[in-house]
């Protein structure tokens, strides 16, 4: 047993010397010609060692700076550029459904964005009436749901009704007067 811990003991090296370091041997690439390197200036890496180096055919990216603009303060600040509104197109007053649309109003004759608030329609009180068959407790949901109810288009320069979509035909009723 001991004659196994001699060996052991005995391919260990001593690690308080210092390892012997050697130069790397020198490059001894083949050159055949098909590459061109011009020599515009020596390197040296290494002592004794001299390697030649190479110039690009590419010109160098200049830096691109931003200055911003500044103030009377010698602060920053973003100017704006003119803001462009591309406007919808008009909507005629028979194709209005649920949703806002740029139209003509009737009365006042202006291109406005109308506004829309929903009221209870007869599709609301159909979905109403066929719950209170089914499950009677629910019969008054219809009348919190906005899809179910009709839309209302008014014009927000006159505040008058221009239009009326019903649900339950899927018509638009132009209101007069």
């Amino acid at each position: 047993m001991s004659s196994n811990i001699d060996t052991k003991s005995n391919t260990v090296e001593d690690s308080s010397k210092p390892p012997t370091e050697q130069p790397p041997p020198p490059y001894s690439g083949a050159n055949d010609g098909s590459t061109s390197v011009t020599a515009t200036e020596q390197t040296h890496l290494l002592p004794r060692t001299v390697v030649a180096s190479y110039t690009s055919p590419y010109s160098p990216t200049p830096n691109l700076i931003y200055n911003p603009p500044t103030n009377n303060d010698n602060r920053s600040y973003h100017q704006h550029e003119q803001t462009v509104i591309l406007a919808s197109p008009v909507v005629p007053l028979s194709a209005l459904r649920t949703m806002p649309a740029m139209t003509i109003c009737p009365h006042c004759q202006h291109s406005v964005f109308s506004i829309v608030r929903y009221e209870v329609g007869g599709c609301t009180w159909l979905c109403c009436i066929g719950l209170s068959f089914f499950i009677p407790p629910f019969c008054i949901v219809p009348f919190c749901v906005t899809d179910l109810k009709d839309a209302i288009h008014s014009c927000p320069n006159c505040k008058k009704i221009m239009a009326k979509y019903s649900r339950f035909d899927g018509k638009v009723y132009q209101h007069r007067g």
